[in-house]
C-alpha cells in the first residue's frame, strides 16, 4: 500500500469515527469506507497501537492521541478565544444564543457558542457538524459560493427534511441563497429544529481559508414580534467585530444588510 493511499485511508477512518461516538467494528468500517478488510485491519491495528484509536467491546473509537491533538489545535487557534468573548458579551446582552462556525462542503462546523441563562436549547455545540442547507448560519456561508460550487455540492445530493420547513430540493436552495445574497442575512424558520428561529450573517473568508459566519437563535414565538432592525444591527455588530478580529474586510466579500425601512420583515411561521 502506497504512503499516499495509507494517509488518505487514515484520514477517512478518523473522519468516520469522529461522527460515530459509539464506535464501529472492523467490518463496519471496512464496508462503509469500501476498504479491503485486510487493509482496514492493518490500519486499525497500527492506529490503535499509536493511541489514535482505542478498541473496546470490538468497536473502534477516537483515541487519546486525537484528543491531545485537538487540545493543541484549539490552543493554536488563538483568535477563537477572542471570538468567544465577542459572542458571549452579545449573547448575555441580547438574551439570545449566538454561535460562530465555518463551512466544510455541505456542513457547518460549530467552533464557538454562547448561551445565556434561559436561552433556547439547540442541537448544535462546539465541534458538532450540522447540514448547511437547514441552518441560518450554513446558508449565510453557502451564499458566498459561486453557482458552480453550489451545483457541484448539491445538484446530485439528496435533501434530508428534518422538519416540514426544511429545504427539500436544489431549486429551492438556489432561490433561498439568492435572497440571502440580496438581503445580506439568512433565516432558519424551524428548518432543522421545530420551533427554533435563527438569523445568520457571513463573516467571509477567514485566514484558515474557510468561510465563517455568525448566527443568533431564539424560540419561534419570540420571532413573531421580533424587531428586525435592532436584531440585525446587533448581529451585524457581532459580525463586524469578528471580521476585525480576523482582519477580514467583510464589505468586500459579502453584502451589508439593508436598512430596516427596506426590509420585508418576514415573520416566523411554525410549520
Amino acid at each position: 500500500m502506497s504512503e499516499l493511499k495509507t494517509a488518505k485511508r487514515t484520514m477517512l477512518i478518523l473522519s468516520l469515527l469522529s461522527t460515530n461516538r459509539d464506535g464501529l467494528t472492523l467490518s463496519e468500517i471496512s464496508e462503509i469506507l469500501e476498504i479491503p478488510r485486510s487493509s482496514t485491519h492493518q490500519l486499525l491495528h497500527e492506529m490503535t497501537e499509536k493511541k489514535f484509536l482505542c478498541l473496546f467491546d470490538k468497536k473502534f473509537r477516537i483515541g487519546r492521541k486525537i484528543f491531545e491533538i485537538g487540545i493543541s489545535a484549539s490552543r493554536n487557534y488563538v483568535m477563537l478565544d477572542q471570538v468567544h468573548s465577542i459572542i458571549k458579551e452579545a449573547s448575555e446582552r441580547l438574551g439570545k444564543v449566538i454561535q460562530f462556525g465555518v463551512l466544510d462542503q455541505s456542513e457547518v462546523v460549530y467552533l464557538q457558542k454562547a448561551r445565556p441563562e434561559g436561552g433556547v436549547v439547540l442541537a448544535s455545540r462546539m465541534g458538532v457538524r450540522l447540514p448547511a442547507h437547514a441552518t441560518a448560519i450554513g446558508k449565510a456561508m453557502l451564499a458566498n459560493l459561486s453557482p458552480d460550487e453550489i451545483e457541484a455540492t448539491y445538484s446530485e445530493q439528496e435533501f434530508v427534511r428534518y422538519t416540514s420547513n426544511s429545504i427539500s430540493d436544489y431549486e429551492n436552495l438556489v432561490n433561498n441563497l439568492q435572497s440571502v445574497s440580496k438581503n445580506g442575512y439568512s433565516e432558519d424558520k424551524g428548518e432543522f429544529t421545530e420551533g427554533i428561529f435563527c438569523l445568520g450573517m457571513s463573516v467571509g473568508l477567514i485566514p484558515s481559508g474557510e468561510i465563517g459566519a455568525v448566527s443568533i437563535s431564539m424560540a419561534g414565538g419570540e420571532a413573531e414580534t421580533l424587531d428586525y432592525e435592532s436584531t440585525l444591527s446587533a448581529l451585524a455588530e457581532v459580525r463586524n467585530k469578528i471580521s476585525q478580529t480576523y482582519k477580514v474586510k467583510y464589505n468586500e466579500v459579502i453584502p451589508t444588510i439593508k436598512k430596516a425601512s427596506k426590509l420585508s420583515s418576514p415573520r416566523y411561521k411554525n410549520g
